[in-house]
Parts: structure tokens; sequence; C-alpha cells
């Protein structure tokens, strides 16, 4: 199977070394593209194209945007458990992975939405879709 990884957003700080030498290593593999840092307008693009879209954050955040971002577009997520990404997901919205063996963990995960990819991936969407509209602008100033 061909699979095209796209990165989307610049390393922080402390990815800053890891990202670099990922460039360094696959400078000319054509099937992984850096994006850096992209416009909300490019990441709708990347949004419309993507078949599975992987959230792998190593940081507790409070709330991920990217998450529900994704959920509203409609594409199946892999993300990782990170303070408050798995309660913006719940476990039927994307496959959860441990940041411990990050890397194997996000394979597998993508072998199994591969592998299973009509039923995961029509179940995630429509979860996905639901979800979202918990996190609407009405909700938020209520």
């Amino acid at each position: 199977r061909k699979t095209k990884l796209v990165i989307a957003g610049g390393p922080t700080e402390i990815s800053r070394a890891y990202y670099n030498n990922l460039i360094d290593e696959n400078v000319n593999n054509a099937d992984i593209i850096f994006l850096n840092k992209v416009s909300h307008k490019q990441l709708q693009v990347i949004y419309k194209i993507a078949n599975v879209q992987v959230v792998p954050s190593m940081l507790n955040e409070a709330f991920g945007l990217t998450v529900v971002e994704g959920m509203s577009a409609g594409i199946p997520m892999i993300v990782s458990n990170s303070g408050g990404i798995p309660e913006i997901v719940k476990d039927d919205c994307a496959i959860i992975v441990e940041r411990k063996d990050i890397v194997k963990q996000i394979v597998d995960a993508l072998n199994t939405i591969y592998e299973n990819k009509g039923q995961i991936c029509e179940k995630m969407t429509e979860n996905g879709k639901k979800r979202v509209q918990v996190f609407s602008l009405d909700n938020f100033f209520c």
C-alpha cells in the first residue's frame, strides 16, 4: 500500500531536535511532506484530503483544538492519551494511544484502521461529528 505522511505544523521547543533530525533523515523521501506552520485556509485543504489524522501530543494540553477540528472535518483519528485529549474524543471517536512506545502504537493503530477501514472509519467519523457538537460556540459561551 502506498501512503503519504503530511506533517503540518512546526516543532515545539521540546521536540525541535527530534523534528530537525526527522527532516534530515527524510530529505529525499517523497512520501513524507513537511509543511511546517500552515494557515487555517491551508489546513482546511489538508483536512479534505486526509484519510487519517494523527495527533501524537506529548504535552498535557488542557484542550486540543486540532482534535476538535479533525472530528469536525470527519477524519478518523489517532490521538495520544495526553491531557484533555481523551476527554474531547472519548473512545468511540478515535483510537487513543499511550505516550510510551507511541510510534509503535501509532503504527499498530494505522494498521488497524487500514485492515478494518470501512467499519472503523465510518464509526469514528459519525461519532466524531456528533461529539464535536458539544464544543459548538453556543455551548462554549453558555
